[in-house]
């Protein structure tokens, strides 16, 4: 009997027309109640970054050596929002004097293993291996065939890279040094062709450029699409 009559005591008791206390809403409640909008997340680059697999891009760089301007092809694949594995090609001719050689045409290939490092929401390190191979035939001075070179050496650089809610992706690299390691071909039969010793020696000479000294890209712009 005393049960019974303490757990009277403790409820309480709400006559007719009088209100029942008010009992604590969540905040889902009263958004949904008050009709609240729920705050819209802004994804940024890396955000968007780390919800992709890949992507495929296109290029232009604007100066470069040997030759100025190379125009590229890359797929990219993205492991996380600080890392991704790029491999990228990239091709340019042209027909110009080099070191007071006729130069009647030159090619240059570039084949790129490039990781890209994130360090922020856009901006990253480039590294990476590359191959390299240049073709140039003499011009009407010498009219000897052509000689051809490769190399492989490490890339390394600065960029920037931004994506977009719709998938398109803009990127610039700033600066990237390409430095030659190993010789891997010197295809120099052309020179036994050349009877004049100083124009012999000329033609080494720009065969050993294109295979010893770095070469560089400045403003190297970039567009594709991630998915």
């Amino acid at each position: 009997m005393w049960l019974s009559f303490s757990a009277f005591a403790q409820t309480e008791l709400h006559y007719p027309g009088e209100l029942a206390p008010l009992e604590e809403k969540s905040e889902v409640v009263e958004v949904i109640e008050n009709e609240i909008p729920f705050p819209v997340v802004k994804l940024k680059t890396e955000d968007l970054r780390l919800l992709s697999r890949g992507s495929v891009m296109v290029g232009f760089n604007l100066l470069s050596t040997w030759i100025p301007y190379k125009t590229t092809v890359a797929y990219t694949h993205i492991f996380s929002k600080k890392w991704s594995l790029e491999l990228e090609y990239a091709s340019s001719s042209l027909g110009v004097p080099v070191a007071g050689i006729d130069i009647g045409g030159i090619s240059e290939k570039n084949y790129s293993l490039i990781f890209r490092n994130y360090v922020g929401n856009s901006f990253h390190f480039i590294f990476g291996p590359y191959q390299s191979s240049h073709t140039a035939s003499l011009g009407r001075g010498y009219s000897l065939g052509e000689f051809e070179v490769k190399n492989i050496g490490l890339a390394s650089g600065l960029a920037n890279r931004w994506q977009w809610k719709n998938g398109m992706t803009f990127g610039i690299e700033w600066f990237r040094m390409n430095i030659p390691i190993i010789n891997t071909k010197y295809n120099d039969d052309i020179l036994k062709k050349v009877s004049d010793k100083g124009d012999r020696d000329d033609v080494k000479k720009v065969m050993d450029y294109f295979n010893r000294i770095p070469t560089f890209t400045i403003l190297g712009l970039n567009l594709g699409y991630t998915f």
